[in-house]
């Protein structure tokens, strides 16, 4: 359970537990960070594992693990991760969202790799002063299970599937796994004679995610650790393009087997050997993806993708495609790979995830 009073204020109370509620502007009284540091950023969500983290934690919480442009990952004492992140990278389970101007990069802050975080009332420095996030005023970030919006029907769903396809496809970025969307999810493209163009990652991993949906489809749970252990690390990034997918894949296979009221125990247990099997094959902070991902935990606009597919028209699914798919470099167009073939799991009326 989250203390109300453990970050601050209390603002991060039970009233803040829905994602859509708005975030109160601090006033220039109540703003003023009590330790100056050469960048102060305000935190305007917490993900509720990291809220969970690094509860009642004071002092040196943790050592910066990788920096990106979007990002500071950060390893907690004790081996977990949350990650200090910009505005459009979105609210997920571990993530810190802070105010950090767009156009501005984390990598510009002056924090270096294997810096001490620390934990201070409500505050987080990082870096020994270089960076404070302030989290007097940020919400808890929980992801939205139960669509409150009345579902499409299946044959709407999966004309929102082939939308979807059809949008990463064209403009997904695909140095990654992008190129397997075509071969794998049919989206009423026009076959041309000339073969799809496979890049290397794409090629081991074609036949891997073939047998890892057969034997989803047909129920052979004990059997998925081979090709997990395979897919595993598999592609660029710090969270590989196999892993992205996997993640996707079962994110969407939790939200929809949720709402479509399918058979969510079965869906568990394929998640669960999906997420174990994946241990230690891959990067610590796909690992922490995955295991969020396998309880249907993830980033806000995933989430979002896999709501517009179930509720919305054709034209509110692509728009939501489109800001997905340029999450990272190749990170959205592979999450969405993800997304889509647990849709069509889903959908198989004779898969033993289905929900039809």
């Amino acid at each position: 359970m989250i203390n109300v009073n453990d970050f601050g204020n209390g603002e991060l109370g039970l009233s803040h537990l829905v994602t859509e509620q708005k975030v109160r502007s601090p006033t220039r009284g109540d703003s003023r960070p009590s330790t100056v540091a050469p960048h102060h950023l305000n935190a305007t969500s917490i993900g509720s594992a990291a809220a969970n983290r690094i509860r009642g934690k004071r002092g040196v919480i943790g050592r910066v693990h990788s920096i990106f442009s979007g990002a500071i990952d950060v390893t907690l004492l004790g081996g977990s991760m949350i990650s200090i992140v910009r505005e459009e990278v979105g609210s997920g389970p571990i993530n810190i969202v802070t105010d950090l101007p767009r156009g501005r990069s984390m990598a510009e802050l002056g924090v270096k790799k294997n810096a001490e975080v620390l934990r201070k009332d409500g505050e987080i420095l990082i870096g020994g002063k270089a960076v404070l996030v302030s989290m007097r005023h940020s919400r808890l970030y929980r992801t939205e299970k139960d669509f409150p919006t009345k579902l499409r029907s299946v044959s709407e769903i999966r004309a929102n599937v082939a939308v979807v396809a059809r949008t990463a496809t064209r403009r997904g970025h695909h140095q990654g796994l992008g190129t397997l969307i075509p071969l794998l999810v049919p989206s009423g493209i026009e076959k041309t004679k000339r073969p799809v163009d496979l890049n290397s990652f794409s090629r081991l991993a074609l036949p891997r995610v073939r047998s890892l949906l057969s034997e989803i489809r047909e129920g052979r749970i004990s059997e998925l650790g081979t090709e997990v252990q395979n897919l595993a690390g598999l592609g660029p990034g710090l969270t590989p393009s196999s892993d992205d997918m996997l993640s996707g894949l079962m994110v969407s296979l939790a939200l929809i087997a949720h709402n479509l009221k399918g058979d969510a125990e079965n869906v568990r247990r394929v998640n669960r050997k999906i997420a174990l099997s994946a241990r230690k094959r891959t990067t610590k902070l796909s690992e922490e993806y995955l295991s969020q991902a396998a309880r249907g935990e993830t980033n806000e606009h995933f989430q979002e993708l896999i709501k517009k597919m179930l509720t919305a028209p054709p034209n509110e699914a692509k728009s939501s495609a489109e800001l997905v798919l340029k999450v990272g470099e190749t990170s959205g167009t592979d999450t969405v790979l993800g997304i889509l073939l647990g849709f069509q799991l889903s959908l198989d009326e004779k898969s033993a995830v289905g929900v039809v």
